[in-house]
């Protein structure tokens, strides 16, 4: 069972839509929103990599919410203005939540 009292954090889901082609011809991408919902942080960490263009800060969390059978590896999430992709979902119990594992970028 998940407390609602540990979900005090708000993540929005986004699914990108198909590719339309605009006046010019040129392909855009549209974001969906999926959903948004409370979640628990369950933890955090950064990866510092070396690259061509210096040290790269890589993020990477664990986010605890209630059941929603929308969610897919292609979509990404949304936390504190910062958008990262999902990388792995696992079920708690029987449809009772979700652990979502994201990995990404964040601004300092």
């Amino acid at each position: 069972m998940i407390r609602a009292g540990k979900l005090d954090r708000k993540i929005i889901i986004y699914r990108s839509g198909p590719e339309v082609l605009d006046a010019q011809g040129v392909p855009s991408f549209t974001d969906t929103t999926i959903a948004t919902l409370r979640a628990q942080l369950l933890e955090q960490n950064w990866a510092d990599q070396n690259t061509d263009a210096g040290v790269s800060g890589q993020w990477r969390a664990t986010f605890r919410t209630r059941w929603h059978a929308d969610i897919g590896l292609s979509d990404t999430v949304e936390y504190e203005g910062d958008r990262f992709e999902v990388i792995g979902i696992n079920e708690i119990g029987r449809r009772n939540g979700l652990d979502i594992q994201v990995s990404g970028e964040k601004s300092p």
